[in-house]
């Protein structure tokens, strides 16, 4: 895969009997913000000093269980991550997730533990564009 610039963020299903507990919690002790809400789908977007978007915690609903969703690694450009996909589908690994919107692009994959790794390029999509985005498809493009 690509050489990410950067450790971005990272998507979190918390229980649906903690995410009140969770979202005061990461405002309170982490000292977060957040940046954007869904309150009915149960997401929230948390950034800290920067306003970045860093930290996605998503309600435990539709058979996601609580835990590390994925984490998102941020690449130099788009050209890189097409490469790396190609290169990487050639060796075997399997991509899922696969999510093109407004000149961002991202994918993922299962380190061999299981864990999901998005990598992506371009800028974060306006808040507008996450509102009207599937439920599937919405915990990616955070």
């Amino acid at each position: 895969m690509s050489h990410p610039a950067r450790t971005a963020r990272v998507a979190v299903v918390v229980s649906a009997a903690n995410y009140d507990a969770c979202l005061d919690f990461y405002r309170q002790y982490a000292v977060l913000q957040i940046l954007w809400q869904d309150v009915d789908r149960g997401i929230a977007v948390f950034g800290g000093q920067l306003g970045e978007r860093s930290l996605t915690l998503l309600r435990e609903r539709d058979g996601k269980a609580p835990g590390l969703h994925h984490v998102g690694l941020e690449v130099a450009d788009a050209e890189d991550l097409a490469n790396s996909i190609v290169v990487a589908r050639r060796s075997g690994i399997e991509t899922f997730a696969e999510t093109r919107q407004n000149g961002r692009h991202s994918i993922c994959i299962r380190d061999p533990d299981g864990t999901a790794l998005q990598f992506y390029a371009g800028a974060d999509l306006p808040f507008d564009v996450l509102s009207g985005a599937g439920d599937d498809e919405l915990p990616y493009l955070v």
